[in-house]
């Protein structure tokens, strides 16, 4: 098993390597309207893989998804794409030599979608749908405002479900403890189920939230309400 980490003493200075031994994330200098281009490496078997998983999403965006077949033309490198992702396998010989063939196999990757991306705006289909570099810049600024939009407005609407749902499990947490206190455990018992399920969607929404806001929500309320219901839980089971 190679340590991926290694590249970094393998490739050009002015590349990035992060992750684990087994998988990396190479962040070249080459910047293109698309921003930096990037590749994942990853051992599997008997091969390397070098992907770039960034471009085909932006390519279709654009709706410029066929023009992306197009990047073959650019490489000597046997690079397929398929299954939203541009990507390059390369065969282990077991020795010491694999990281050395690798490291200049990604440099060469990563090289040819930068002279690819560079010279699509020749491409006649691209000249037509979009005119040109300006009109390349202006279209992404575009598309990065609206999805920065969508994102506010997903936030939004994931912050109200949260409040909601907290409300909801609070509510039944009330109602459970009433219960006990009544000596009702059965319905306590079916009750304390239903929060405990709602507990985990609201750890999802409040997961979700984070990932679009970097931010966390109600995450001592949520810790508080967790607390009560397992101790609830292990109340009635011990009745």
């Amino acid at each position: 098993m190679a340590n991926l980490l290694l590249l970094k003493n393998l490739l050009p200075d002015l590349y990035k390597v992060m992750g684990t031994p087994s998988r990396v994330l190479i962040i070249s200098p080459f910047k293109t309207p698309f921003g930096y281009l990037e590749a994942i490496v990853e051992e599997e078997n008997d091969k390397f893989i070098i992907e770039n998983d960034a471009l085909p999403g932006q390519f279709e965006l654009l709706d410029l998804s066929d023009v992306l077949k197009r990047v073959k033309d650019f490489s000597l490198l046997p690079i397929k794409v398929e299954d939203e992702k541009i990507f390059v396998e390369i065969p282990k010989e077991g020795n010491h030599y694999d990281l050395i063939k690798l490291a200049k196999t990604i440099d060469s990757f990563i090289k040819d979608l930068y002279d690819f991306v560079r010279n699509i705006l020749y491409i006649e289909e691209v000249k037509r749908k979009l005119g040109g570099i300006d009109a390349l810049i202006f279209r992404l600024e575009s598309l990065k405002e609206e999805e920065k939009e969508k994102k506010k407005e997903k936030a939004e609407k994931l912050k109200f479900e949260i409040i909601d749902l907290y409300s909801e499990i609070k509510n039944l947490l009330v109602d459970i403890e009433k219960l006990v206190q009544s000596g009702n455990y059965l319905e306590a018992d079916k009750k304390l189920n239903e929060a405990i399920q709602k507990l985990g969607l609201l750890d999802h929404l409040r997961d979700e939230y984070k990932k679009l806001t970097g931010k966390s929500i109600y995450e001592f309320h949520t810790e508080v309400l967790r607390n009560n219901l397992f101790a609830l839980k292990e109340e009635i089971k011990e009745v």
